[in-house]
């Protein structure tokens, strides 16, 4: 039996009805649930984009009241609990630049230990204009530079980081990024720091010069483009009046990368016209890949003797001259009487 004021089980606006309206019941879209989801994360009201996702989850149907449910629930209130500690600290009579380095050191130490690169390449999709406004502060300060150069380095292909050390470019700090392997990912960054360094370096003293060399090496030799660039450049600079020391800077390159195979010093060749003196060049290439012989030297020999010889500048090489010299003196590889006056 049933009450006359109530439904019957099977009536239509019985709420075990299956053609009943459950308004308890609702259903989010997709778009409603991921915003949900992100205002449900922890300290979401402490986010850039907080106004953005609160919009995007109600313009998706969602209420106004679980919003505030979200934020509140969600709070925890971190940066506040920092703030609490270094007022206490201050109380404590804790000098203010231990504090700031403390809490810095441990910034640093959590980024490095969880950063993203694909979430810090979407700050360029939240921001319209592109790069966000805080970077152009945050390069003006050497900490953070660093710690982006140190990111940099372990990811190597992140945009926003590439992004970052190209205004570090921009800034006149070229310096600085010198050593980066990233410096080389930009033309307009590689360019400017390589020329730069070269200008440098052209006024060092030995020690200097060979600190710098290992970064020079470093940077140029990131890539076979950047390679190229480079000994061209300086190939260049090598025919100007007085840059013929730059020579030892382009030998040191070559010696970084002659383990890459034979490509290296057919570029070398051709960028000191060896192409012109092609029985030179083969005979010397020869010469710095399979040591040298009677054969190669009595050639060299011939052409260096001729009326017009070709330049020495092409047998000016320290490998070169370290093999002949090894000949010579190695008792073990005694050259024919006969050969060794061409050999000196």
């Amino acid at each position: 039996m049933y009450s006359p004021n109530k439904s019957p089980p099977n009536s239509p606006h019985s709420p075990h009805s299956p053609h009943s309206n459950n308004t308890h019941t609702t259903h989010q879209s997709p778009q409603t649930d991921k915003y949900a989801t992100i205002l449900q994360a922890p300290d979401a009201i402490m986010e850039l984009n907080v106004v953005k996702n609160t919009r995007e989850y109600m313009t998706n149907g969602g209420k106004p009241e679980n919003v505030l449910k979200y934020l509140s629930e969600g709070y925890r209130g971190y940066p506040q609990m920092c703030e609490l500690m270094c007022n206490w600290m201050k109380l404590a009579n804790v000098d203010s630049n231990i504090i700031n380095d403390s809490i810095e050191g441990e910034l640093k130490a959590l980024i490095l230990d969880r950063f993203d690169p694909k979430k810090a390449d979407m700050i360029f999709d939240s921001s319209r204009s592109g790069a966000p406004t805080w970077l152009e502060s945050l390069i003006t300060q050497p900490k953070w530079r660093s710690l982006l150069y140190e990111l940099s380095e372990t990811y190597p292909h992140c945009l926003f980081l590439n992004f970052s050390i190209q205004k570090v470019s921009d800034l006149g700090l070229q310096g600085e990024i010198a050593s980066l392997s990233t410096a080389s990912t930009y033309f307009t960054v590689f360019n400017r720091v390589l020329t730069d360094q070269l200008d440098l370096m052209r006024k060092m003293d030995q020690d200097a010069l060979h600190d710098a060399m290992v970064d020079l090496q470093k940077m140029c030799c990131h890539s076979q483009h950047t390679y190229l660039y480079a000994q061209t450049l300086l190939s260049n600079l090598i025919k100007k009046p007085n840059g013929y020391p730059l020579k030892l800077l382009a030998q040191e390159l070559e010696n970084a990368v002659r383990d890459r195979g034979s490509i290296v010093r057919r570029i070398s060749s051709l960028l000191s016209d060896g192409n012109k003196y092609t029985t030179v060049s083969t005979n010397v290439s020869s010469i710095l890949n399979n040591g040298a012989t009677p054969g190669d030297v009595s050639r060299l020999y011939t052409e260096f003797s001729k009326s017009d010889p070709p330049p020495v500048d092409l047998i000016c090489h320290p490998e070169f001259l370290s093999i002949l010299v090894t000949d010579l003196f190695n008792p073990l590889k005694t050259p024919n009487p006969l050969h060794r006056s061409k050999y000196v």
